[in-house]
């Protein structure tokens, strides 16, 4: 039998329960092919556009508009509500990974939400910054 990282268990060594779930739930995840690769990237790619829209907009003195995120912000600082922000990237991911092996068309349609859920954010600061740069004052 092997652990959850690949090795072999040594004698008389009992598994935990966090390897057994992890050989169970997460491990043959990791191991077979992506559904929604590209759906993926985007979301991922415009989670990061709004991490980044976000720093500038609080270095141009605005706020965090998202209650939960600006709780995170008052708390950890902008590296903690980074790292909140893509603790949920990573969770939307791993769920419709499940869901879309499950039931492929309302996975797809979670990612879709996801995706145009993100971009409202990103499309705002870009609408921000076009009128900060364009009509100043």
């Amino acid at each position: 039998m092997t652990t959850a990282f690949g090795f072999g268990t040594l004698p008389g060594v009992r598994t935990t329960r966090l390897a057994s779930w992890w050989r169970n739930t997460l491990n043959p995840a990791l191991h077979k092919t992506l559904q929604l690769p590209r759906a993926y990237l985007s979301y991922v790619g415009l989670s990061a556009m709004d991490g980044l829209c976000t720093g500038a907009i609080l270095a141009l003195g605005g706020w965090e508009v998202n209650p939960i995120a600006n709780a995170v912000l008052a708390r950890f600082g902008f590296p903690g509500m980074i790292v909140f922000k893509f603790f949920i990237v990573a969770m939307v991911i791993l769920m419709c990974e499940k869901i879309v092996r499950e039931k492929p068309r309302a996975g797809r349609a979670v990612m879709a939400i996801a995706i145009a859920a993100t971009m409202v954010p990103v499309l705002v600061a870009a609408l921000e910054f076009a009128c900060y740069v364009f009509w100043p004052g």
